[in-house]
C-alpha cells in the first residue's frame, strides 16, 4: 500500500484500488469513462490519484496519465504511464488499428450540426420560425428574450442572422434582402 502526498488517510495497492483507513472506495464512473472519487469536497479522477501514490508526489496540471492498455477503469501501477497531452495522443494513434478500406469518406461530414438537431439549440425550429416572425412583425429583443425563455443577446445573434440561417431562407426571408431592425425606444 502507498500512501497519498496529500491525502494522508487514503492509500492505493497496486492494482489501483483505493483505501481509506484500510476500508475499500468503490467510488462512481464518470461520463467521461473514469473513476472518480469524492476526497475533500474535490472529485479526484482515480487513475490520477493512483500515479500520485505510486511517485509519492501531486501530479503537474501539465502532467498527463495515460491507461497503456485504453480501459479507462483498469487503474493498476503497471498500466498507467505520465506522459504529456501530445504524448497521450500519440500513444492513441500509434496502437489504432482501423481498417479504412471500407470506409466511404464521402459520407463523413466535419460540419456540426444545425438547428434543433444541434445539442447546444435553444430552440427547436417551430419555436425559431415563431421568434424569426416576431421580430419581423417589430419585436423587441428583451420582449422576445422573455418570451422565449432566451437571453437578449442571443435574440440579437437571430435578428441579425447570425443563428438560424437555414430557417431564414427556407422562410423566404433572403439573408441581404431583409433588414430586421430593433424598434427604436425614447427614453
Amino acid at each position: 500500500m502507498k500512501y497519498h502526498p496529500t491525502y494522508s488517510d487514503y492509500c492505493c495497492d497496486s492494482g489501483g484500488n483505493m483505501y481509506r483507513d484500510g476500508k475499500l472506495i468503490k467510488g462512481t464512473i464518470a461520463s467521461t469513462g473514469y473513476r472518480q472519487y469524492r476526497i475533500k469536497g474535490k472529485t479526484i479522477l482515480g487513475h490520477r490519484f493512483v500515479t500520485e501514490c505510486r511517485i509519492g508526489r501531486n501530479l503537474d496540471t501539465k502532467e498527463v496519465v495515460n491507461h497503456l492498455n485504453f480501459n479507462k477503469l483498469d487503474n493498476s501501477e503497471d498500466n498507467l504511464e505520465i506522459t504529456t497531452a501530445t504524448g497521450n495522443n500519440d500513444h492513441y494513434w500509434r496502437n489504432q488499428e482501423i481498417d479504412t478500406s471500407s470506409v466511404d469518406f464521402t459520407s463523413v461530414s466535419q460540419k456540426p450540426s444545425t438547428g434543433e438537431k444541434n445539442g447546444q439549440s435553444k430552440l427547436n425550429n417551430e419555436e425559431a420560425k415563431a421568434l424569426i416572425l416576431d421580430l419581423m412583425a417589430g419585436m423587441s429583443n428583451k420582449e422576445a428574450a422573455a418570451k422565449y425563455g432566451l437571453h437578449d443577446r442571443y435574440v440579437s445573434l437571430v435578428r441579425h442572422k447570425k443563428r438560424w440561417k437555414y430557417l431564414w431562407l427556407e422562410m423566404g426571408l433572403h439573408l441581404e434582402d431583409t433588414k430586421v431592425s430593433r424598434p427604436l425606444s425614447y427614453n
